[in-house]
């Protein structure tokens, strides 16, 4: 949240974002989705070498 009050100052710092054309979009998404999977199987790759007790733990860290 603290990040979105810089917009404005960073907007009169630097001027307007470049705009971004297909190709910067779509390498974006990929990226997105890419990472994404790689962080989903190494997430549940690592649960499945925990013991149990641990496991339960480790997905209530969100606080």
């Amino acid at each position: 949240m603290d990040g979105l009050l810089l917009i404005p100052l960073a907007v009169l710092a630097e001027g307007a974002p470049p705009t971004l054309d297909r190709a910067a979009l779509l390498g974006s998404g990929y990226l997105t989705v890419v990472v994404t999977a790689l962080a989903f199987a190494a997430r549940f790759t690592g649960r499945k070498h925990l013991p149990a007790a641990s496991v339960g733990r480790s997905g209530r860290s969100t606080r």
